[in-house]
């Protein structure tokens, strides 16, 4: 793509983006989570509250060359922010605008002029005080914020939890090699007990099986947090329809499954794993606490593992967060971001260095507190 200038309209009407499906498959989207079926499924549950900013952007003959899911919303201090589509709760990753990557620094370029000068489209967007991407990695917007700081706008940016992917080899062998003797032990166990008659791998790829399949992964996920005094994910009904309705959706074009792990004829284990072009993504787990002898976790994720090497996939995703087993499985840290965008009204400005000293002092009081408190306990103990 050359660098004519290009055009953006925007989409606020929910039934227009119910329509918008084709566009979407215009580009082949790598990722899952940023595909048509999450997005407007996400939409149909969190909506409430919030204004749809979705762009769509033209080259001078009309032809679409990106989609850019964005969305307002106005804090409880009051603060206008644009957000994208899938952040909060839903914990997406590797967020991005929707285009071909030899366009994105372009397009990236061309929309932070045209939301900083381009007055008929900054009428469209309305006023604003922050931008907000949750998750995305290193590269992404990277051109949109060099333009937005060479307008004089503040960026603000800090590393979250990162995503862990394991780089799968050719065959099960050439993966073992990767790990360490004992983890390697450890899984040839597992799959000894997966060649077995008492455990069995299921995939759940149908409509058909997926009633009752999404009924026993949300049902062993609450059994598990609740032992673990957690609340789970699905007592939030909105969080519920989102991901139920984004998964049947996505089991359509093969982008989505649920797996689970029988032991004696009872469902012990099941996840939430999402296809992207390079590998499944392990989206969302649940166990049953009673069968902890089996390591359920290890069980299920080691026949995922072998299944996503007989596909001929390259890699397999745990996704954000650093829990320490997943170094266990030869992951590597993939780095995630979130950034903020301040405009250069007053207010905005200043509400976002209140956020900060907020931010500070709540770190600050956990530190201290959490020091206090065991200084104390040793003195207490004698240590």
């Amino acid at each position: 793509m050359n660098a004519n200038p290009l055009q953006f309209d925007l989409v606020r009407d929910t039934s227009l983006f119910k329509a918008m499906r084709n566009d979407w498959e215009m580009f082949g989207v790598a990722n899952p989570m940023l595909s048509w079926e999450w997005l407007y499924s996400w939409w149909e549950a969190f909506q409430s509250g919030k204004e749809l900013l979705l762009v769509r952007v033209q080259d001078q003959t009309g032809q679409l060359v990106a989609l850019v899911p964005w969305y307002k919303t106005v804090n409880l201090g009051g603060v206008r922010v644009i957000r994208t589509l899938g952040d909060g709760k839903a914990c997406s990753d590797y967020v991005s605008i929707i285009c071909m990557r030899e366009n994105q620094a372009e397009v990236e370029r061309q929309l932070a002029t045209a939301l900083l000068t381009n007055r008929g489209f900054q009428r469209q967007i309305g006023r604003w005080d922050w931008i907000e991407f949750e998750g995305h990695s290193e590269d992404c917007y990277a051109e949109f914020f060099a333009a937005c700081r060479a307008h004089r706008l503040e960026l603000y940016t800090r590393e979250i939890e990162r995503a862990w992917v394991v780089n799968l080899g050719s065959s099960i062998s050439s993966y073992e090699s990767s790990l360490n003797s004992s983890f390697r032990r450890k899984l040839r166990r597992a799959q000894s007990l997966l060649r077995g008659p008492r455990v069995r791998f299921v995939l759940i790829e149908s409509q058909e099986e997926f009633a009752q399949a999404w009924t026993t992964f949300c049902e062993l996920h609450q059994k598990r947090r609740k032992s673990l005094n957690q609340p789970g994910c699905f007592t939030d009904s909105k969080f519920e329809a989102f991901l139920r309705n984004s998964t049947q959706r996505l089991l359509v074009s093969r982008q989505a499954m649920l797996t689970q792990i029988w032991v004696d004829g009872n469902p012990i284990a099941s996840d939430l794993l999402l296809r992207a072009r390079s590998g499944f993504q392990k989206y969302q787990t649940g166990v049953d606490p009673q069968f902890m002898s089996w390591e359920p976790g290890h069980l299920i994720t080691a026949a995922e593992i072998s299944y996503s090497i007989s596909e001929g996939l390259a890699e397999f995703d745990f996704l954000r967060g650093d829990e320490p087993y997943k170094r266990s499985w030869a992951a590597r840290a993939n780095r995630l971001f979130t950034s903020r965008i301040v405009s250069t009204s007053q207010a905005a400005r200043i509400s976002h260095r209140a956020w900060l000293a907020a931010r500070t002092l709540k770190r600050q009081w956990t530190w201290f507190h959490a020091n206090f408190f065991q200084t104390h306990s040793h003195q207490r103990e004698g240590v």
